[in-house]
């Protein structure tokens, strides 16, 4: 057994801290400028019209500004199904 491995309560917390998450972001957006991610590509002159792409998207959609908040479990909550309480269930 390797004793070196945080518990798993420690090893979530590790995960979910903005500061993990922020140095996991910035090694995968390293790795997209050397050309060393499997599935994409980052080409820095087209950035500034995604970021006009995603600005005008989020306008349409949500012209108060007022987006909601993003994460996995609303993955489970589409269309006014709530699917997390049927699994709970």
């Amino acid at each position: 057994m390797n004793t070196d491995a945080p518990a798993p309560a420690a090893a979530i917390a590790l995960l979910r801290d903005p500061d993990t998450i922020r140095l996991r972001a910035r090694a995968i957006q390293t790795a997209g400028h050397q050309g060393k991610l499997t599935h994409f590509r980052v080409h820095p002159l087209r950035l500034p019209s995604v970021v006009d792409y995603v600005v005008d998207t989020l306008r349409a959609r949500y012209p108060d500004l007022n987006v909601p908040f993003h994460s996995r479990w609303r993955h489970f909550n589409v269309g006014g199904v709530d699917r997390w309480a049927a699994l709970a269930a």
